[in-house]
């Protein structure tokens, strides 16, 4: 319920739900033989309220049905709405479609962009397929930059397992003491050493 004319439509469900509430309580007493003044346990659940307006007598609902009768009318506006919303938003189809003002219509505008523009626009593409192939090429180098990255990562724990490893310490001179010694060398800026 989003407007006012939705709730004209629910407050004409509801004086429905009422009457047809009264017709079925009128069936029930005739077929059952008892009137409504016979039946005093049933005056009091089934009992409605009246309003007397000007010249209209209105009925409302008893508050014991309001649930069971706004739920009735959800049901129904829902699935009433689904079908006109379903009709109202059908896609026509190509083969459906009225084209004959198609050419009186873009006669009308025939210079839509003109020559300046066009350049302009036609220069933006140039430059943003350039800009894209730059992106193109960094994203390259990036995935080229990772690999080496990795790759670097691998050699490195490899040289630290051959450093580590028992035969390295058998060695008459060993690679690690070398490479200390040129750690050593080039932290006191004597340079690199001359094997």
């Amino acid at each position: 319920i989003e407007n006012e004319e939705d709730i004209k439509i629910m407050a004409k469900y509801f004086i429905d739900y009422i009457q047809q509430n009264n017709e079925q309580q009128s069936k029930i007493y005739v077929s059952s033989g008892a009137g409504p003044e016979q039946d005093e346990e049933d005056t009091d659940t089934n009992h409605q309220q009246t309003i007397d307006t000007a010249d209209n007598r209105i009925e409302l609902i008893h508050p014991n049905h309001v649930l069971k009768a706004l739920k009735e009318f959800l049901e129904e506006y829902r699935s009433h709405r689904k079908t006109t919303s379903q009709a109202a938003y059908q896609v026509a189809t190509l083969d459906d479609r009225d084209d004959s003002l198609d050419i009186e219509y873009w006669s009308k505008y025939p210079n839509v962009v003109d020559e300046r523009r066009e350049r302009l626009w036609d220069a933006l593409l140039s430059g943003l397929q350039k800009y894209h192939s730059i992106l193109n090429a960094r994203t390259k180098l990036i995935d080229e930059n990772n690999a080496l990255a990795k790759q670097n990562d691998e050699l490195r724990l490899l040289l630290s397992k051959y450093m580590q490893s028992k035969v390295n310490q058998e060695l008459q001179i060993p690679p690690s003491q070398i490479i200390q010694l040129q750690l050593a060398e080039q932290s006191a800026g004597n340079g690199p050493g001359v094997f």
